[in-house]
């Protein structure tokens, strides 16, 4: 993990979550539910290779939560209006990097990334643009008409994507250098949209939930509980 680097996206409003603070600024188990998700990669790689980005307003917020809980913060970016554009300006600040060099760009809301989750997304299969995790769906499905009719499909067809994702910089750099002419859901989405490339899927982590509504935060704590994962800064 010595020569990948891990992009953490942590910029968004987190509106939905419907709290006083953005969502990956509130508390998970006694900390910042970021601090979390920074710890499940700061554990295994040096934390010179993570770039945090956020939203420039909340520097101060950030600092001081890292000072209140002796917590080292990664190098910080700051981030645009759209998760295209944070991304984007990561990319800038890594313009001393080589093409070759790795990238894993993982959500901020994310905080229960296992160890072996990220071994298994520590590189790009041959012969793959990119590379994302991805589990099956559990729930039924159904695709609902522009009349509010309604059918079910076969789940067995989707998985639920997750992050992190990983591919080549100069991969990233193609597809996000005229970033402002595309929209796309995720990354992966954005490189296969410009450079054609395919994306591997790799098995992903049912654990590994995207904190979204403030009843996943209990969640998140039961699984931090019943697995263990680092609650502490290494």
């Amino acid at each position: 993990m010595e020569n990948t680097i891990v992009i953490i996206l942590a910029s968004g409003s987190g509106s939905r979550y419907g709290a006083s603070l953005p969502k990956q600024y509130c508390d998970l188990a006694g900390r910042p539910l970021l601090m979390h998700t920074i710890d499940c990669f700061s554990a295994i790689m040096p934390i010179k290779n993570i770039l945090l980005v956020i939203d420039g307003v909340m520097t101060g917020t950030w600092l001081t939560l890292c000072d209140s809980h002796h917590f080292i913060s990664p190098r910080i970016v700051y981030g645009g209006t759209t998760r295209t554009e944070s991304l984007a300006k990561a990319l800038e600040a890594v313009d001393d990097l080589p093409d070759t060099a790795t990238v894993m760009i993982h959500d901020g809301a994310r905080p229960l990334a296992s160890k072996m989750l990220i071994s298994r997304m520590a590189k790009v299969p041959d012969g793959y643009a990119g590379a994302v995790p991805a589990v099956p769906v559990t729930d039924t499905l159904r695709h609902v008409e522009a009349d509010g009719s309604s059918t079910t499909v076969n789940r067995s067809e989707y998985l639920a994507v997750q992050t992190p994702q990983t591919f080549h910089l100069g991969t990233l750099r193609k597809a996000f250098a005229d970033y402002q002419r595309h929209s796309a859901t995720d990354d992966a989405s954005m490189v296969e949209r410009v450079t054609g490339g395919k994306i591997a899927i790799v098995e992903g982590d049912h654990r590994n939930i995207k904190v979204t509504n403030p009843g996943d935060i209990a969640i998140a704590e039961a699984i931090l509980r019943s697995e263990a994962i680092p609650g502490k800064q290494s």
